[in-house]
């Protein structure tokens, strides 16, 4: 995950996406789903629920198909899938 400094509004923001900064000047931009994570001005870090859910969707429609994630829901058993970042606080930890 790479953290990126964009504009937006006028004010400069610093995200976190998985998104390369040279997909970002291709695209013009960057999509609403690829933002994961906004790094707040005290540091904290605030979850872009669109990226949730567009990450939800698209396992959702691979799961079925993959081997490696039938392989990890089976050793994992409760299917349960956490993206939290090692320094999240509880308001952004599920």
């Amino acid at each position: 995950m790479k953290i990126l400094e964009i504009r937006r509004g006028g004010v400069t923001q610093r995200i976190a996406t998985y998104v390369t900064p040279d997909v970002v000047d291709q695209l013009q931009g960057i999509p609403p789903q690829a933002v994961v994570r906004v790094r707040n001005p005290d540091d904290s870090l605030q979850v872009n629920a669109l990226s949730r859910e567009f990450l939800h969707a698209t396992i959702a429609l691979a799961a079925p198909f993959d081997p490696d994630m039938q392989s990890a829901a089976q050793t994992r058993r409760d299917g349960q899938f956490v993206d939290a970042p090692i320094r999240a606080t509880k308001s952004t930890a599920p």
